[in-house]
């Protein structure tokens, strides 16, 4: 019994936290209603059902539609927002539109609109109601730029509102010599460099004070990738990584963030010099490189063989 007691009031306490960590989050709205923040053409989707449903009418408080409804009855249908750069995303609020409700759904995020990664869990919404809207914090907090949510099970279509809380990613520097990756405080609630570290969990943050966090990554060391790319770029690619411990319960990974830097391979990056090859019309093979050295010998040796041989020529007639 005094066991189960224990059990009980660990959970109330984490679930305590749990909750203060949301009400935190809610401070950082991201602005999917300030359409001064986050205009109609950043909303798309898989389809809509009408002019009514179409993507950006999936405004928590958009009066002029209904919200957002796919055309078709399925739990693959999605609807995407595109921040324009990269967020901490910390908590979402789902609700339902007119012609549909969200019972559970998942989210995805994209840093580059291309590889989306799945948040570790689905969601379910308690409120059967289509006018109830919910918070969901999130944790480990996922990154992105594109956010994306499928209503998994639903009534009627799969429709949907929302609204995304979260903190924009580090301002991020590219240097000859390194990256800089500056974290501003007053984005993040709670945020300290410490439990901050990039890929090689031995470099951490180079500076802390009462404002910012400062990462000065160098790009050969600490986990950095080198990796060429198509366009005559060199991308140079990190992470930093905070980790959290909760009450009795460790999270992996509480926030991560892909740093990437990309530098013209025919500049200076680093100690490094690297340049292209200039363009030719026909570029030699590397054995008649190495041969003409060995020929300019030969023929040097064979042109004092034969000064040497009509000097001996003159000097018997001579004699």
């Amino acid at each position: 019994m005094r066991q189960l007691s224990w059990l009980v009031i660990l959970e109330l306490l984490f679930l305590g936290w749990r909750c203060a960590e949301g009400q935190q989050c809610q401070r950082f709205n991201i602005g999917l209603n300030d359409r001064r923040k986050i205009s109609d053409d950043q909303f798309t989707a898989s389809s809509f059902l009408s002019p009514e449903t179409a993507p950006f009418h999936a405004r928590i408080g958009d009066t002029q539609g209904e919200g957002w409804c796919a055309q078709e009855s399925r739990n693959n249908e999605y609807l995407q927002v595109d921040l324009r750069r990269d967020y901490v995303v910390c908590g979402v609020i789902v609700q339902g539109g007119i012609h549909g409700n969200v019972d559970s759904f998942d989210l995805e995020f994209s840093t580059d609109g291309s590889f989306f990664s799945p948040y570790s869990k689905t969601l379910v919404r308690v409120n059967q109601q289509e006018e109830e809207a919910e918070f969901h914090p999130l944790g480990p907090y996922p990154v992105g730029r594109y956010v994306r949510i499928y209503p998994r099970r639903f009534r009627n279509f799969p429709c949907a509102r929302l609204d995304l809380y979260g903190f924009p990613g580090p301002k991020v520097t590219c240097t000859p010599q390194y990256i800089i990756a500056e974290f501003k405080k007053a984005h993040y609630p709670g945020l300290e460099a410490e439990g901050m570290h990039l890929k090689n969990t031995s470099c951490l943050a180079d500076d802390e004070n009462a404002t910012h966090i400062l990462f000065n990554i160098p790009l050969r060391d600490c986990g950095t990738e080198r990796i060429l790319l198509n366009d005559g770029y060199i991308q140079y690619t990190n992470e930093i990584i905070r980790r959290i411990t909760g009450v009795g319960i460790s999270y992996k990974m509480d926030m991560f963030f892909p740093i990437n830097c990309k530098y013209d391979r025919r500049e200076t990056v680093g100690d490094i010099r690297i340049e292209l090859p200039a363009a030719t019309t026909e570029a030699p093979t590397s054995d008649a490189t190495s041969l003409k050295p060995l020929q300019r010998k030969i023929s040097f040796i064979g042109w004092l063989v034969t000064l040497w041989i009509s000097v001996s020529g003159l000097l018997t007639l001579c004699y």
